[in-house]
Order: C-alpha cells, then structure tokens, then sequence
C-alpha cells in the first residue's frame, strides 16, 4: 500500500511571482545546457576528438528487422503491421 501525505499553504500567485519562478526555471535550464558545454569545451581543449556513433543496419545478419527499426515501424503504423519484407 502506498500512503502519500503533503502539507503547505496557499499562497497568492500575482505576476510578480509568476515572472520570478519564469526566471528562476529559465535560469536552471540555461545553466544545465551552459554547464554540459563547459565541459565539452574543457575536453576539446584537452585534445578529446569527438566521435560519430556508426549508422544502425537495416537489418541484422539474420534477416530480421533490427529492433530499432522496429520500434519505429510501430509507432508510424501502429502495432500488428510490422511485417518483415
């Protein structure tokens, strides 16, 4: 059994408030993509080379589709039409 219990108060939401936590969530985000760019930059300057992941087959040695290319055959045609050609 799962009990969930949750405690606070209410509190007016004017525009003063709603435009700093636009601020504050913006800010966070900027800061994530800012920071994973830092450290990219840090392992360019290092001499890191960055590397292409190889392209998936079509399909597999077996013949049968790859389960990538799967995935998105169900999800264009929906489920039940992924029929191998």
């Amino acid at each position: 059994m799962l009990s969930v219990a949750s405690a606070g108060q209410a509190e007016y939401l004017g525009t003063d408030r709603l435009a700093a936590c636009l601020l504050k969530f913006s800010a966070m985000t900027w800061k994530i993509v800012v920071g994973i760019h830092w450290e990219a930059l840090k392992l360019w300057l290092k001499g890191e080379r960055f590397v292409r992941a190889r392209p998936l087959p079509s399909r597999s040695a077996t013949g049968i589709t790859s389960g990538v290319r799967a995935w998105r055959m169900n999800r264009e045609w929906g489920a039940g039409n992924c029929a191998v050609a």
